[in-house]
């Protein structure tokens, strides 16, 4: 396969929302990273089926929620020590917020905190949760009122288009030492090598 010039090859894996369907991952055959064919349906995961954590309650379920909310301050600690200002706190803005649970441990140790998040679920929970501002919209709608010391994208680039963009916005509302810290799922993690197609971030279509 050719994509932009550049040869490639294919990684099919099956529909997280359909089974019997399957979705290609094209594989960058110099940095390794995989982008996710587009001529496919567009799917609401809140909506589906498949999103078991919401919708079910076992016990397997509150394990897993509660491994989950460890993980969350893991993250936490990472991103403001890679940020370099744990001691130095002022304005943070999350990008795709999900329910919050990164902002209200920020919100816990002193930073002012505001959130993005275009999911309307998930922006009232995040409501719930934190106390400072919260935005159920986009980037692109949203005309702030501070500039941030730190601005965060945690799994959430792999989800956006005109990352050029989202980038140039993102600079102009950073203060002038301030961090855009963003994570994405990494081909090369054991997770990736332990579960290969099974792996929970290639849960095509919608990731």
């Amino acid at each position: 396969l050719t994509v932009t010039g550049v040869q490639t090859c294919a990684l099919p894996i099956s529909d997280w929302f359909n089974s019997s369907k399957e979705c290609f991952y094209f594989i960058c055959p110099n940095c390794k990273s995989l982008e996710l064919k587009k001529d496919i349906e567009s799917i609401d995961y809140e909506d589906s089926p498949q999103n078991f954590a919401r919708k079910k309650d076992s016990k397997l379920v509150r394990v897993i929620k509660s491994t989950i909310s460890y993980t969350h301050k893991i993250n936490y600690n990472k991103i403001i020590n890679a940020s370099g200002k744990k001691k130095n706190k002022g304005q943070l803005l999350e990008i795709g917020c999900g329910r919050g649970h990164l902002l209200k441990l920020a919100e816990e140790e002193g930073w002012i905190v505001t959130g993005l998040e275009p999911q309307y679920s998930k922006y009232t929970e995040a409501k719930k949760n934190v106390n400072g501002e919260i935005y159920n919209s986009t980037l692109e709608s949203v005309n702030f009122k501070h500039k941030y010391d730190v601005i965060i994208l945690w799994h959430v680039f792999e989800h956006l288009e005109n990352l050029g963009e989202i980038l140039s916005k993102t600079k102009r509302i950073l203060v002038d030492d301030g961090v855009i810290i963003i994570g994405v799922p990494n081909i090369s993690s054991l997770q990736y090598k332990i579960f290969s197609k099974n792996w929970f971030h290639l849960c095509a279509p919608a990731h």
